[in-house]
């Protein structure tokens, strides 16, 4: 049989069973601690390098052709892998010139601009042969021909106070006295003497005649 003390003990067990129930759950209920969330690493958004541009190779420039003015040293190379030859000029560049062929008049051109100059420059002073022979001298060796170079020459032959007289003849090294043995008082006739000259030589295809006049 139950005593007093065991009735009144049994309640109170069962309200504190109870209370602890009612706290748990309340606490259950009311835990706000987020849920933690897997979080994956964010992508990296990769972009790939463009391809390199391919810029074509320039155009191989035109070999020079003959009669052509050459400034730089590709330009003279290529030309002499034509076949060709070049001559320098005066100033600068060089004239480029089929030596297979006569001269042109642009190769002439070159050859007498020196001379031309040298008999400016002395006015009315006597230009010897020597000192045109070098310039003779320089275009037989570049062109591979006997060069004979017919320039103008002042002879005081009149009375003082009287203009002195022109003449022209060739110079070359070839023959130390070939201006006295193809000189004329006119341009004309110095050529002529000159080419009679070369017809006796022994090969006188070998020899081309410049004039220097002007």
């Amino acid at each position: 049989m139950k005593t007093a003390k065991n009735l009144v003990a049994l309640p109170t067990a069962l309200a504190l069973a109870l209370g602890l129930a009612l706290t748990l759950a309340a606490c259950s209920g009311n835990d706000n601690t987020p849920t933690p969330v897997e979080t994956k690493p964010a992508a990296i958004a990769t972009t790939e390098a463009p391809s390199p541009v391919e810029t074509p190779a320039p155009a191989p420039a035109a070999a020079p052709k003959a009669g052509d003015t050459v400034l730089t040293m590709d330009q003279q190379a290529a030309a002499e892998k034509a076949g060709l030859k070049t001559y320098p000029l005066a100033h600068r560049g060089a004239i480029v010139f089929d030596p297979t062929k006569p001269f042109t008049k642009a190769l002439r051109a070159a050859i007498a601009e020196p001379v031309v100059e040298t008999v400016k420059a002395a006015g009315e002073s006597t230009v010897t042969s020597s000192q045109i022979r070098p310039f003779a001298d320089a275009a037989s060796e570049a062109t591979g021909k006997t060069v004979l170079v017919i320039y103008p020459l002042w002879i005081q032959d009149k009375p003082a106070g009287q203009p002195a007289s022109t003449y022209y003849g060739a110079a070359s090294s070839v023959l130390v006295t070939l201006f006295k043995e193809t000189s004329s008082s006119t341009l004309k006739g110095a050529i002529a003497n000159t080419e009679a000259w070369v017809a006796k030589q022994k090969h006188p295809e070998k020899f081309v005649i410049v004039v220097a006049d002007k």
